[in-house]
């Protein structure tokens, strides 16, 4: 063995030990973690200091970013670490929106027979993951770009996601079970929000096992694994976010007490539950809609000019329209008084 392999090989081990150790660890502090894994990683002179994010991206959905602490967002090597560990060797994971691909770093180091594919549209934050596995000659592979920018067929055991629910989110779910890579799972880790719950409530997913309490601080500290079942129905959740992502349907109907109000699915959220039910809490107005109200989707087209127009107002920071309801030709201002138009 030359001298840089058993100076390679005394660092990782060195690296390992305090890996174990601190997993060890009952109660351990942000400031802690942080601050060992840069010791870590400073034994093999690589630094993944969070890059500026270049113009036309910075603002982009599909970063996961949204003015979330990156600490939220990014897992450390010692959760990575752990992970790995309990998988075991020869499995491939595609990491989606991998940042610094810390996780193919770890593979590296610690789990030379994982392969790690990485995916980031941001090129210059996986520069040290890619000096690192040339270095090492390993097997990983490294695509600069967005995930649902990849063409070609990648194949991989797990699909690794950690971001916010959302159209982005259905996004990848869409591409991942359109794939002919049939025996594929995904491994979950929720960051923050309700991914789990939603995960859950995918029809063609179903919940494997668990795996790795995380030391980072997370909603749901545990790793969730998933199957795809191809043969399986899409679930009443799975056909209403497709709705109210899908620009042609931009307008939501809602029944309460036999008459029917419309709103603005535009920049509207859900919020997942347990037991298979959400809430869409919309924007325009700024109303909440469950799973079990009586709603449904429905185009632009369909509605009118003169209730078109009233939806357009509905968007300005000072509108006292509440609620429009389009049968009736009446609408509701913010002090409750019913007016015609």
């Amino acid at each position: 063995m030359n001298k840089e392999r058993l100076k390679r090989h005394r660092e990782i081990a060195q690296a390992t030990e305090i890996i174990e150790k601190l997993l060890n660890e009952t109660t351990i502090s942000d400031i802690r973690i942080i601050s060992t894994q840069k010791y870590i990683l400073d034994l093999f002179s690589i630094n993944i200091e969070e890059t500026n994010i270049p113009s036309g991206l910075e603002n982009s959905p599909e970063l996961y970013l949204e003015n979330i602490d990156p600490f939220a967002l990014n897992n450390s090597i010692f959760d990575f670490y752990q992970i790995l560990k309990n998988l075991g060797d020869d499995i491939t994971i595609c990491d989606i929106g991998s940042a610094n691909s810390l996780l193919s770093i770890t593979a590296n180091l610690f789990f030379p027979k994982v392969k790690i594919i990485s995916i980031e549209p941001v090129a210059s934050r996986m520069s040290e993951a890619i000096k690192l596995n040339e270095k090492l000659e390993s097997n990983h592979e490294f695509y600069k770009m967005l995930f649902n920018e990849v063409t070609i067929e990648i194949r991989y055991d797990y699909a690794l996601i950690y971001f916010p629910t959302g159209k982005t989110l259905e996004n990848i779910l869409s591409k991942i079970m359109n794939s002919s890579n049939a025996k594929m799972g995904i491994m979950a880790i929720e960051s923050h929000g309700d991914l789990i719950n939603r995960l859950n409530q995918n029809g063609c997913l179903s919940l494997d096992k668990t795996v790795s309490k995380l030391i980072s601080p997370r909603h749901d500290p545990l790793v969730h694994l998933y199957q795809y079942n191809q043969q399986a129905l899409r679930s009443k959740t799975d056909e209403v976010l497709e709705k109210l992502y899908d620009q042609e349907k931009s307008v939501i109907e809602i029944e309460t007490n036999s008459k029917k109000w419309i709103g603005l699915t535009e920049r509207s959220d859900v919020h997942f539950k347990q037991n298979q039910q959400f809430i869409i809490n919309l924007k325009y107005p700024p109303r909440s809609v469950s799973s079990e109200d009586k709603f449904k989707f429905i185009s632009i087209k369909e509605i009118d000019f003169e209730t078109q127009v009233l939806l357009n107002l509905i968007k300005y920071p000072f509108s006292i329209i509440r609620k429009i309801y389009p049968n009736d030709k009446i609408f509701e201002n913010s002090r409750g008084e019913i007016i015609s138009y």
